[in-house]
Parts: C-alpha cells; structure tokens; sequence
C-alpha cells in the first residue's frame, strides 16, 4: 500500500501556518510603519474619498454599525454570544466564544506599544489608533459565526448568505471606523490582518476539542 501523502493533502495541513505567518508579517511590518506615522499618504486619499459620501441618513447607519464595537457592546456580544453557543451548541462552543472575543484584550495591548494618534482627538481621553477595535470586533464575532454555524447547514444557499453576512459587518464597520474619523484605513487594514490571524488560530483549535478528537487524529495517524 503506497503510504506516501498526496501533494494536496500536503498543502492543506500547511495553508495555515503559512497563512498565519505571512498575516503576522505583514502585521508586524504595518504596526512599525505606523508607529512612526500618524498616517499615511494612501490613508489620507482614501478617508477624504469616504468622507466625501455624506448624508443624515448614511451618517446615521454608520453610526448604528459602529455601536457593537463600543466596550459596552462588545462585553453583550461575548457574554450573550457564549450563553447562547453553549446552549445551542455545547458548552465547548460557549467556551470558544468567551475565549475568541476575550482576546479583544490583546487588541488593546497593540494599541498601547503602537500609541498612534487618533484621526480627530479622542473625546475619552485615550489616542490609541492601530488597530482599530471595532474593526477586530466584528472580524472575530462573524468569524466565529462562520466556524461554528457553517457546519450545521446543509443548503448552500444557506451557507452562501451567511458568508454574505460574516463579510459584509466587517466591511462595513471598517468603513464606519473610517468614515466618523476615528481610524485611519491602515488602522482597518491592521484590524484586518489580526482578526484574521486569530481565528485561523481559532479554526485550528476548534475540531481538536471536540470529543473525539483524540481518537478520530489517532485513527488517522494509524497505518
């Protein structure tokens, strides 16, 4: 029997540890740059094109889609997301969303070592800039959404229009983020790449806490 493993095999295991890399990298990279400028020459050309769609009706919805992201907001997601999951789903579904949206507090660590200047100053005090935690937020809870809805349905129909849905919130908040001048695009951009990083993580713990894990990796591994 050829035990050799196929070359596409091969590429799935690794896909995400390359993946997981090159998002760090580019974090890295980004997190230097802007803790030296306070914005970009790209940043300031697209934030004046954003700001340039304004109306009382749009200002308002950006507003709204910004109000998850608030700390309040953000405490309600995790504690009603988690008792919901762990009702639905069982409790290690509950744990996984305490966890993944507790690690909102690595944001604001970032925050802190970058210490980039806010767009307009920050009525609270606070002038922490990259990345955005909005932004992150809504990367996290819809990526969560994803990971633990997704398998449970069948109709592709069904999965195409909460992939819409886990795609479009992010969108649209880091436009928001943006738009009401409390972030620069690169403040999204960074937003982007460390929600990403954290639940390729996410993705990777998930199927090996579930019971058993252990035995179906064992069974695999078996010749």
């Amino acid at each position: 029997m050829n035990t050799d493993v196929p070359p596409i095999t091969t590429a799935v295991r690794h896909w995400r540890p390359a993946t997981l890399v090159l998002l760090a990298s580019v974090l890295a990279v980004l997190a230097v740059l802007a803790s030296e400028e306070p914005s970009f020459g790209w940043d300031r050309a697209i934030a004046s094109w954003l700001l340039g769609f304004s109306a009382p009706a749009y200002d308002a919805f950006m507003e709204a889609v910004s109000v998850p992201g608030k700390r309040l907001g953000v405490w309600i997601t995790m504690l009603t997301g988690a008792v919901l999951a762990a009702w639905l789903l069982g409790w290690r579904a509950g744990l996984l969303v305490l966890v993944g949206l507790g690690l909102m507090g690595l944001n604001e660590a970032f925050k802190d070592v970058v210490d980039r200047p806010r767009p307009l100053e920050d009525p609270a005090g606070g002038g922490e800039s990259f990345p955005s935690g909005h932004t992150m937020h809504a990367m996290l809870t819809s990526g969560l959404l994803w990971l633990l809805v997704m398998p449970k349905l069948a109709k592709l129909t069904h999965r195409r229009l909460l992939l819409a849905a886990v795609l479009a919130w992010p969108v649209l908040v880091g436009v928001s983020r943006v738009h009401l001048e409390r972030h620069w695009p690169s403040d999204v951009l960074g937003a982007y790449l460390f929600g990403a990083a954290v639940l390729i993580v996410l993705a990777w713990v998930w199927p090996r806490v579930q019971p058993g894990a252990v035995e179906t990796a064992a069974g695999e591994g078996a010749p």
